[in-house]
């Protein structure tokens, strides 16, 4: 196979061939098969986090020190955190007394994976499609590195089923120094801004620095449910 790959990279028209391919293998994939698959292979296991690097403690500190911040303010007693991911960094969050966590995420295996180790009476795992799937009633939705991995078309089916199901609160990343969005195939990754086109979020009610030296800038950003109501 390694000598396979290096004939096909030797030649750039049967390059640009095999990554047709590739783009038409992933078009006919359904996104839990993508993620799935991505999972099962450890296409971002970074040796601490099956979700990746930005997973990390040290890439999560200052996200886990303001999100409790972030629920004292804005009353939060229910929440959800989908896609969920492995919950390498959530479960060192110490919740509030009374507080409710759902993790949900498309990739079934890992939800098993969690309600083995991570459920307790406060918190729960459920699979679900943020793309097409009711979600739960909650206070607030977190949505953290996911819209970056999703088409367009998916990201504004996610933000469809953000505003059908009435929760108040959306937090989830942008990439405020992005200048301009482009398109991508499900899986892939491209930074994201989207208080710029096709999106064009509003300024954010609230904002939670989300990065560390050597990765792009980008934040959690918060928006209320009626600020996204033009966006259907």
């Amino acid at each position: 196979m390694q000598r396979l790959r290096a004939f096909v990279n030797q030649y750039p028209t049967l390059r640009k061939g095999a990554l047709r391919l590739r783009s038409l293998a992933k078009l006919t994939k359904s996104r839990g098969d993508i993620f799935t698959e991505y999972y099962q292979n450890h296409k971002w296991f970074d040796g601490e986090s099956h979700s990746g690097a930005g997973s990390s403690l040290a890439y999560t500190e200052n996200a886990r020190r303001m999100l409790p911040v972030l629920w004292e303010r804005y009353n939060i007693s229910r929440f959800l955190d989908a896609p969920c991911g492995d919950f390498h960094w959530f479960q060192h969050i110490e919740l509030p007394e009374g507080f409710e966590y759902i993790g949900a995420d498309i990739v079934a295996p890992l939800i098993e994976h969690n309600r083995a180790n991570f459920a307790n009476e406060q918190r729960q795992f459920m699979r679900l499609d943020i793309c097409k799937d009711p979600l739960p009633k909650v206070d607030m939705w977190m949505s953290r590195d996911c819209w970056f991995h999703l088409r367009e078309d998916e990201i504004f089916q996610a933000i469809r089923s953000f505003l059908k199901s009435e929760i108040p609160y959306l937090l989830t990343t942008t990439h405020f120094a992005c200048e301009e969005n482009r398109d991508i195939l499900t899986g892939g990754f491209r930074l994201l801004n989207l208080e710029k086109a096709p999106f064009l979020f509003p300024h954010p009610i609230d904002t939670i620095d989300d990065w560390i030296e050597g990765y792009p800038p980008r934040r959690l950003a918060l928006w209320k449910r009626e600020q996204l109501l033009h966006l259907v």
